[in-house]
């Protein structure tokens, strides 16, 4: 469900302690709640409610770690019994003959409740069509049907749809339902109710089931509480069979709000590298509370000891999770990388570019005026602090081999340092709009500059293109290059990114609300992913790119200016 935050609930005092240890790392870094997995051949998909304009999104991965940004809508197309804006919770498996079937919750115009469709497609990717014209689960005077979730039992080959009756909606109790599947995988059994919302920390709500089997146990996963706030969790039972009947865990809830996210809630299992692994969402943001507004899928692998489920989350690949995030006050904040200090800027002229050694055991900063500073096997090789300049220093990029770096002002004057060579400038010339920064050729000496209408201009560099003519809701403010050199990105204040040469669209925020602006983008060490910072130390990741933290809600309050990646 996507409707306006409502400030936090507390975290109830008998929930449990969360782990003062455990930091949670968005999977899938925007907008997706209420996912759900599926292994398609070992390509895996994973669906999630209603986005934007999107009734039904997706992401993919080939490797359960890394996923890509959002492909596009699985279920294009409401069925005629549906209205748009409600659709939620989607559940996909395979049948026995072939076909991938979905199902999902949407608002059954004729009755207004929500009501669960069935949908069908030849790829996992969609386009799911539903040809029913009415819903296939519709119990309006208890409230309605959601969250449906298909369960495959390894041990006896049946299938079963468990849902919730959406009790609350109407001021009456919620249950967790199930029945029977045919191997069509259509309804064929009579509903059995599964559990009941008869626990204090639940507040009168749960939703969201999932099962799994574990040595002769079933056990049934839940959300529970207002998934709006901090107090939303997730709860567990064990089940006599997957007909129910089903009891609580007194460790009920076994997951809450803890470090890097709050409100976990819409789990899902499914068996990935790692074996059992759960798919949720929750607030991406700090324990307590919903910060950032969007919820993020995140992973977790699931063992069973003495037969209670543990969680823990699934690390990211460091190599392509690894980054600094700097300060325009001379903080450095270190992701997966290592640290090398940082300094505080000379005053009036702050930190506004920053760059990486190519062994990752360095960066440099450089500020407004020119000072430049060095941090671990970065040698200092000079600056333009005692010149002086026409227009302010923008941004810096690093020669290939890391023994010198180039400067680069709003005018577009160059200043060289060590190896850097001095391919030619655009000092003296008059711009449309000023330079923003610069990328180096790592497969040359030359550089490229952009300008902030994105205008291109090369020195000893390829050109690929430009959005100069492009009429841009936003300014460009940053750029980087691809590994080979052929290519590169520019990304605009709202996140928009635009590509040239062999640099590949992994996905923008252009779409997203953003707390603040974006000021620049780095790109990972393969060149197939990319992250966007925000001006608020919000990181953004794309591709293969790998959430390794974020320096929002910063206590220093020091803004941020640039992301370099850590080639190590």
């Amino acid at each position: 469900m996507i409707v306006l935050i409502l400030p936090a609930l507390a975290v109830l005092a008998g929930a449990g302690p969360a782990s003062a240890t455990t930091t949670w790392q968005p999977a899938v870094n925007e907008d997706f709640p209420d996912p759900s997995v599926l292994d398609a051949n070992g390509v895996y998909y994973a669906y999630s409610t209603e986005v934007g304009f999107d009734d039904v999104p997706y992401v993919t991965s080939t490797n359960g770690t890394q996923w890509s940004s959002t492909m596009g809508d699985a279920l294009p197309a409401l069925p005629s019994w549906a209205s748009f804006g409600d659709t939620w919770g989607p559940t996909v498996a395979r049948s026995a003959d072939g076909q991938y079937v979905m199902f999902y919750a949407a608002l059954d115009t004729s009755s207004g409740a929500e009501c669960i469709g069935e949908a069908q497609s030849a790829s996992p990717a969609g386009p799911f069509v539903d040809q029913n014209s009415a819903p296939v689960l519709c119990d309006p005077a208890e409230g309605g049907d959601i969250d449906p979730y298909i369960f495959a039992d390894a041990t006896t080959g049946q299938s079963y749809l468990i849902w919730k009756v959406n009790g609350n909606s109407i001021g009456q109790p919620t249950s967790l339902w199930a029945a029977t599947l045919s191997p069509a995988l259509t309804l064929t059994g009579m509903p059995s109710q599964l559990l009941t919302d008869d626990q204090f920390w639940q507040a009168d709500n749960i939703e969201g089931p999932a099962m799994v089997a574990e040595d002769g146990v079933y056990y049934l996963f839940y959300s529970a509480n207002n998934f709006q706030g901090a107090a939303y969790a997730i709860g567990d039972a064990t089940c006599a069979s997957p007909l129910g009947p089903c009891a609580d865990s007194p460790n009920s809830p076994m997951m809450v709000s803890e470090g890097g996210m709050a409100g976990p809630g819409g789990p899902a299992l499914f068996f990935g590298p790692r074996g059992l692994e759960m798919a949720f969402s929750a607030w991406a943001g700090t324990t307590g509370y919903p910060d950032g507004g969007y919820r993020a899928m995140y992973l977790a692998s699931v063992s069973f000891e003495d037969g209670t489920p543990h969680l823990v989350p699934v690390p990211q690949d460091e190599s392509e999770s690894s980054y600094w995030v700097f300060g325009g006050e001379g903080a450095v904040h270190a992701f997966n990388a290592p640290s090398f200090g940082s300094a505080p800027s000379s005053p009036g002229s702050g930190v506004v570019a920053a760059a990486a050694t190519p062994d990752g055991g360095g960066y440099w900063t450089t500020t407004a005026d020119g000072n430049v500073v060095a941090y671990g096997d970065a040698p200092y090789i000079g600056g333009a602090g005692g010149a002086r300049l026409n227009a302010p220093i923008v941004g810096m990029a690093a020669t290939p081999d890391g023994n010198g770096y180039w400067l680069v002002a709003a005018d577009g004057g160059i200043f060289t340092f060590g190896d850097a060579p001095y391919e030619g400038s655009l000092g003296g010339v008059a711009l449309n709009r000023p330079i923003v920064g610069m990328a180096a050729n790592p497969a040359g000496n030359g550089y490229w500059l952009v300008a902030a209408d994105g205008g291109i201009f090369t020195f000893g560099a390829p050109f690929f293109g430009s959005t100069g003519s492009m009429h841009l809701n936003r300014p460009i403010v940053g750029m980087a290059a691809t590994p080979d050199g052929n290519g590169y990105w520019l990304v605009a204040a709202d996140g928009g990114i635009f590509t040239y040469g062999d640099a590949a669209f992994d996905g923008s925020s252009g779409d997203v609300r953003l707390n603040a602006p974006i000021v620049g983008m780095a790109a990972t060490p393969d060149g197939n992913g990319y992250w966007l910072v925000a001006a608020d130390g919000g990181i953004f990741t794309y591709g293969d790119a790998g959430f390794g933290g974020s320096a929002a809600g910063d206590p220093g309050g020091d803004p941020t200016v640039a992301v370099a990646a850590s080639p190590g």
